[in-house]
C-alpha cells in the first residue's frame, strides 16, 4: 500500500519560468530588502541587475554541472551577491529571507495540468495502478538531492 509520496515542486508539480517583468520586480524587492538590513549595493539599478544576474549564471553553471544545490547561506554570499563584497556576518542571517523573496518574485509558477487529478487519485483509498506508476518515477537529480 502506498503511504507516502514526495515531490520536487519546481519542474515536477509546477512549471516555473521568469520574464523581464518578474526579474525587474525581484531586483527591486531584493535591493529594498538589502537596504532594510543595512546592506547598501552602492550602484545603479542597471549595474545591480547585471551583477546579480552574473552571480546567478555562475551558480547555475556550477549547480547544473555537478547536479547539486547549495544552501541559501552559501548561494547568496558566494554567487548571487558575490560582486558586492557585503559583510558575510550581516548577509548570512537574511539569506533565507532573500531566497524566499527570490522564489516568489523572480519566478512565475503554474501547477502542471494533471497535478490536482493525480494528487486526488493518490489520496484515494486504492489509487489506480497508472497513478502509482507515474508517482514512482524519480529523476536522477531529484534522487541525488533527497539522498544528501
Amino acid at each position: 500500500m502506498l503511504t507516502t509520496v514526495l515531490f520536487d515542486m519546481g519542474g515536477t508539480l509546477e512549471d516555473i519560468w521568469n520574464t523581464q517583468e518578474t526579474q525587474a520586480k525581484a531586483m527591486d524587492a531584493l535591493q529594498k530588502t538589502l537596504r532594510a538590513h543595512g546592506l547598501e549595493p552602492g550602484c545603479s539599478p542597471e549595474e545591480f541587475d547585471r551583477r546579480v544576474m552574473a552571480g546567478l549564471k555562475e551558480y547555475k553553471r556550477w549547480s547544473e554541472g555537478l547536479e547539486l544545490e547549495k544552501k541559501p547561506e552559501e548561494i547568496w554570499p558566494d554567487y548571487y551577491l558575490k560582486e558586492f563584497g557585503f559583510d558575510r556576518e550581516k548577509l548570512i542571517p537574511i539569506t533565507e529571507e532573500l531566497a524566499n523573496l527570490w522564489e516568489v518574485t523572480y519566478y512565475h509558477r503554474e501547477l502542471r495540468g494533471d497535478v490536482l487529478e493525480t494528487l486526488e487519485a493518490l489520496a484515494a483509498p486504492e489509487p489506480p495502478q497508472a497513478v502509482r506508476l507515474r508517482a514512482a518515477v524519480v529523476r536522477p537529480m531529484a534522487l541525488r538531492k533527497s539522498l544528501r
